[in-house]
């Protein structure tokens, strides 16, 4: 059905976790995210973890995720990996000899 792979952004449907985000339940997103699959314990078990690196120690499974992108200026990314390299380069144009923050 789907192909996860560790790495991938993906969306987790959460309907109480999205009102949160929203404030109100008549704007209310029935997704949570971006987040990262950060291990595949089964083809349809996951955990997840936040683009910041918190792990989410319950196990997610395959129907309440969903792949997504993430755009930026070098165009669109599917995985934390590609994200990393697009921010990097964004780094090293916009100051080439400071420090890099990844």
């Amino acid at each position: 059905m789907y192909s996860f792979a560790e790495g991938q952004i993906v969306y987790m449907y959460h309907p109480a976790g999205a009102a949160l985000q929203t404030g109100t339940r008549k704007i209310q997103g029935k997704f949570v995210g971006p987040l990262c699959i950060y291990k595949c314990i089964s083809p349809t078990q996951f955990i997840l973890m936040s683009l910041d690196g918190k792990v989410f120690p319950t196990l997610v499974e395959e129907s309440r995720i969903k792949e997504d992108s993430i755009y930026t200026s070098k165009g669109q990314v599917k995985t934390l990996a590609e994200l990393r390299q697009a921010l990097l380069g964004i780094n090293k144009e916009l100051s080439p000899h400071a420090p890099q923050m990844l």
